[in-house]
């Protein structure tokens, strides 16, 4: 099953079928997860032009293939801001929780952009992340990243990279759906400090959304820069910038992360 029929079934219903080949160890890939919740918090919510500006899944427990509910409720719907949340469900037990905020555009005296520069080299100079059965996530076959800065994961290196990155499964029309599901994919940004392969899960995941122009091609790339603040006493934090492929800001990602290294 594509991301995109999963994400047309979550729009029409609550109960789906997380496929097969979505795997990132013992768990179904989280943007993956985040998606379908997202996709089922719009389909309840009547929007209007209320646009996603931020998303935050926490992840109770792993999510595997197979039956998956998605319990979404309407909290507020306001002239401005409509508030959502939706529990993942398997087996009777929650699995994820997220909650999702939707917003009009208006007038402000605040106007300014402190974003970063995306500053990447060209995607053909850069390294593609193969997908390797058995040795890299299931969900690999589903993306393209290709690293242009930093230090492979478990070489003992700076926990810190940047690259580009997109849906291999190229959407009629990409969203917001598509952009959540895809900013998780790589590696977390901790990976390349570690010297040995050892087991990480991801605790909470915040996305906030930025005003940008959606891409006129579907198979864009999109820019990502990531670097970890702390890692200790078995947990990490990072912050990713993600960027059109046109440098404009589009979301801002940041990780808290359990390690066991």
């Amino acid at each position: 099953m594509t991301l995109q029929s999963m994400i047309a079934a979550a729009t029409v219903r609550s109960d789906v079928e997380i496929d097969e080949g979505w795997g990132q160890g013992r768990a179904t890939y989280g943007g993956l997860v985040s998606a379908l919740g997202l996709a089922r918090m719009e389909a309840i919510a009547d929007l209007g032009d209320h646009r996603l500006r931020s998303v935050s899944t926490t992840f109770v427990g792993p999510v595997t293939p197979g039956a998956t509910a998605l319990n979404a409720k309407l909290l507020r719907h306001g002239s401005n801001v409509t508030h959502t949340t939706c529990e993942i469900i398997q087996e009777g037990q929650v699995k994820a929780v997220l909650q999702a905020s939707f917003g009009s555009a208006r007038e402000s005296s605040l106007n300014f952009d402190r974003a970063p520069e995306m500053r990447l080299n060209p995607v053909d100079e850069c390294l593609e992340l193969p997908y390797v059965a058995g040795l890299t996530p299931d969900f690999f076959q589903h993306v393209q990243l290709q690293q242009c800065e930093g230090d492979m994961p478990f070489s003992g290196g700076q926990p810190d990279f940047a690259g580009w990155m997109r849906l291999r499964e190229t959407p009629q029309e990409f969203t917001d759906l598509h952009l959540v599901a895809l900013i998780d994919s790589w590696p977390p940004a901790v990976m390349p400090a570690m010297k040995t392969p050892a087991p990480g899960s991801t605790l909470t995941w915040q996305l906030g959304v930025m005003p940008f122009e959606r891409p006129s091609r579907p198979d864009d790339y999109w820019g990502y820069r990531v670097k970890t603040h702390q890692a200790a006493e078995g947990y990490a934090f990072s912050t990713a910038h993600v960027w059109t492929s046109t440098g404009h800001l589009a979301a801002v990602s940041q990780q808290s992360l359990a390690v066991f290294s």
